[in-house]
């Protein structure tokens, strides 16, 4: 799940860009339950778009908001 990966990065503490499998992952996760404004925001490659996407998923499924005080101080792109 998406969660997962964000919790990894966070976890390990890694502020590179995501790599080619962790950008697949997430478009298939995307694709299977219908992310579609994170999936927008991946093909754009937009930092801006896929933080603010990210964020409304974390919103949209109620998990802890605190993730996105993360979510906005890391490099996705």
């Amino acid at each position: 799940m998406i969660i997962d990966l964000i919790l990894d990065k966070r976890y390990f503490k890694d502020n590179t860009p995501l790599t080619p499998a962790a950008v697949k992952y997430i478009v298939d996760e995307c694709n299977i339950f219908g992310f579609d404004e994170i999936k927008k925001a991946v093909y754009s490659r937009n930092e801006r778009a896929i933080k603010t996407a990210l964020c409304e998923y974390i919103d949209n499924n109620n998990y802890n908001p605190e993730i996105k005080d993360f979510i906005l101080h890391t490099t996705w792109f």
